[in-house]
Order: C-alpha cells, then structure tokens, then sequence
C-alpha cells in the first residue's frame, strides 16, 4: 500500500509546488471524491494567480506504472493539440501529478438542456476520432504496449487484468471465470488497425455548451477504436449521456468506417469485465477506507452487465430480479444504530461530510448484509448444487466445482450458465440496491442492434 496523502498541506508537497511554480500557495482543500485529490491556489512572484489541480495514485495501487503512464500520456496528448489539463509537473515525493485546474464540471446529466447536452457529446466524439487518427509511435516512451497481430489487440489489454486478477485471487469466482472464458472463446480475429484509446471513456469537463478537457486517462491504452465506443454504454449507467446512439452516428460519420455490431458488442463484453476484474482484490478486502463500498458497487454491476449481452446475443432467456427475503438477528439493531452514531459525528468541510456519509453507508450495507446475506449465500450454494447435481459442504466449495465445470464446458453450455449466473448477479445487485451511487447503475445494458434501434 503506497503513502496517502491525509494532510492536505503535507509540507514536502507544498514546498515542491511553490519551487517549481515560484510562488506561495494561498489556497489548499481537498476535493471530495474517493480518490485523493486537491485544488490549491498559487501566487507567483510575478503576482499572478494560478489555479491548480494535484491528483495523487489511487490509494490501492501496488506500483506506480499506470500513474506513471498517464502522466507520459498527457504530455504527448497536450503536444498534439487535444484538449487535455497542462501539466507542471510530477512531484515525485509524495507523488502527484500537479496540472491546472481546468474550467466547467464533469457529468452530462447536469446539462441545462438536451441541447447542450447534445452538443457537448457531440464536441467529445470530435476529440476521440481526433486521438484515434493520432500515430501511435507517438506514444513510444509512455510505457503503453503495442499489441502483436488481431488476438492481441482484441484481448491484450483485458489479458494484462486477468493477469492481476488471478495473481490476487482469493477464492472462487464463477461469474468473472465464466466471462473470462467467454471474452477468449468469442474474440475477433479480423481486426488489424490500432489506435490511441481513452478506454475510459467519456470523461470530460464543460462549460456553457463548450467542451473544456478531456480527463482520466490513467487507462488508455493502444488496441480496437470499437473498444473505446462500447465503453460508451458503461459509462452511461454512471454518468447519463442523454442520446448516446446519436452520438455514435455521428462518430460514423465524422470517420466514415461503419461501426461493426459484432465487435462493437464483444468490446462492450470486455470493457465491463474489466471492472470486476479490477475490483476483485479490493471489494472483499479488509481495507481501511469507505470506498471499498464504491469498489463493491462496481464489482456487482460489472458482473451484471456483460451477462446481460451475451445472453441477448445468444437468445438466452433471462430470470426477472429476485425479491430478497429477511433473516433478522438479535444483533442487527446494533448495526442499523451505528449507521445513526456515524451520522451523528461532527464534520467540518465538504470532505469530512463526503467521508462521514460514505462510512454511514458502509455501515447501512453491513446491516442489510447482516438480514439478508446468509439466505442470499445459502439460495446461492443450493442453485450451484442442483446445477452440478452434488452437495457441498459450503458455498466456497460449491462455487470451486462451479469453476471447473465452466472450464470445461464449451459455449453449448452458456444456455444454462447464462441464466444460472445471472440469477446469483442480480440477487447481490438487489442486496446492494438502497446503497446504488446513482439509480442509473442499475440500467439494463444492450446489443449495439437494439441499441441503434431504439
């Protein structure tokens, strides 16, 4: 676990701001979000004012390679002309990026009107196809991978996450081995082009209709430019786009390249595996921090989302959501009153708020987990038993046979894991639901057909 920054005015940092900026930071707070990041103020010698942004490595990152990448990457973007944040520098200890706080706010939902929404997105798509035409030997030297030949480039980068999702592993996963095998047994082998992807996709600030910068790139990567576009329908569960379709076609034509349905909808697989993936290490983990909340949401919604695909891709019947029924215990009072002693505490500024809110649903999620959670593991161990026709002595080995089966099964076989794999998905969805970020998370996720059509 890497150095976290818990003062905001952490001196070796301050002192690299004003040497390499020649000025006195005026201002310093911290932004409210899960990840470490501040917004200081500068006065320069000059007698200018600078305004400043600082983001630190995610607290949970085991190297600082990504982080690292990222910065690289901005640099040969800013070159380029795309509308990225200028960056001052790295300061190297405790490292963080420092850069200038750009103008307007992210999230589309907050639009003034469809029209500004419209225009901003379509602003966005003009940016992407720009990065997607840029060279990649321009980013020789950041540390992103060229990928060798079609398999690498369908499934190089999402093998870089199995890679580390296997090295963490802690117990059986049915649901992401069953993707896993799936993303493998189901790659394109046709697609040749690569390009500068954002992977992450449609992270941006805007301002009065206008497109400011382009944001979070610590997951670019170079692969399929279909990649970053099946990102899009990711991203709108957390960040509602407005008419993402739209703006697709408009991508299509600012390109003029038809954008393959088949691929379009494995990439849109692959993207939201890659969330799991990523999360697994974390959102079962013992980790000192609200956010492992965040992590679990995501992990949840990630499992959901590309089941829901291929099971339209494959014609595959899905079950409605299950209602959940309550097992209450004597001590689950005692949880339910630590949700209101949180509640209770003092808090000063806007991020002691964020972080006494976000602990309260910590603790809201461990007392729904303490009435509904032992029925949802024993319906899980009894599907998985009837499924296998075995008993297990507990759900740890029941979901270890799991495992192996899907190993060896071929995709004749997705008919009746699809459906099986789901119910367990939307079972912990449902036990998750009163604690959603946004409502929006929950969206059913669509083929790139359907989507197009609606």
């Amino acid at each position: 676990m890497r150095e976290v920054l818990d003062d905001a005015m952490d001196p070796r940092l301050v002192a690299w701001i004003e040497t390499n900026l020649s000025g006195e930071i005026t201002g310093f707070e911290r932004q409210h979000r899960w990840r470490p990041a501040w917004y200081a103020d500068v006065t320069t010698t000059a007698g200018a004012t600078q305004s400043l942004y600082i983001r630190t490595d995610r607290p949970e990152a085991e190297t600082d390679d990504a982080f690292l990448r990222e910065y690289r990457v901005l640099q040969v973007l800013e070159a380029a002309g795309i509308p990225v944040p200028h960056t001052y520098g790295l300061c190297p200890e405790p490292l963080a990026i420092v850069q200038e706080r750009s103008p307007g706010r992210p999230d589309l939902s907050t639009a003034e009107s469809d029209e500004e929404r419209a225009s901003v997105l379509n602003q966005y798509m003009e940016v992407l196809a720009r990065m997607h035409q840029l060279d990649p030997s321009e980013f020789d030297g950041t540390g992103l991978t060229f990928p060798d030949g079609p398999d690498e480039i369908a499934v190089g980068y999402f093998d870089t996450f199995v890679d580390k999702y296997r090295s963490a592993k802690r117990r059986p996963e049915p649901i992401t081995e069953f993707l896993i095998r799936w993303i493998h047994r189901n790659a394109p082998g046709h697609r040749e082009r690569v390009s500068f992807l954002v992977c992450d996709v449609a992270q941006f600030m805007f301002d009065s209709g206008e497109l400011t910068v382009v944001l979070d790139l610590e997951m670019a990567c170079l692969g399929d430019p279909l990649q970053d576009l099946a990102a899009f329908q990711i991203r709108n569960t957390t960040e509602p786009l407005g008419d993402f379709a739209r703006a697709l076609r408009y991508y299509e034509e600012l390109t003029r390249e038809p954008i393959e349905a088949d691929v379009f909808d494995f990439h849109a697989v692959v993207f939201a595996t890659i969330t799991p993936l990523a999360m697994n290490s974390h959102a079962f983990a013992s980790l000192p921090t609200s956010s492992v909340l965040q992590y679990l949401e995501w992990f949840v919604h990630g499992c959901r989302s590309p089941l829901e695909i291929i099971a339209e891709k494959t014609k595959v019947a899905l079950p409605e959501p299950p209602v959940l029924m309550p097992e209450p215990t004597p001590y689950g009072p005692l949880a339910e009153s630590l949700v209101g002693a949180i509640e209770g505490l003092p808090a000063d500024d806007e991020f002691e708020v964020y972080e006494r809110t976000a602990t309260a649903n910590l603790a809201g999620f461990v007392a729904r987990a303490d009435e509904f959670g032992p029925p949802v593991a024993r319906q899980d161990q009894a599907e998985v038993e009837a499924f296998l026709g075995a008993r297990f002595d507990t759900l740890e080995a029941a979901d270890g046979a799991l495992e192996d089966f899907i190993r060896a099964a071929g995709p004749e076989e997705d008919v009746r894991l699809v459906p099986l794999l789901y119910r367990r998905v939307q079972r912990h969805c449902e036990l998750f639901r009163p604690f959603l970020s946004r409502p929006s998370l929950a969206n059913p996720i669509w083929t790139f057909e359907r989507l197009m059509a609606a």
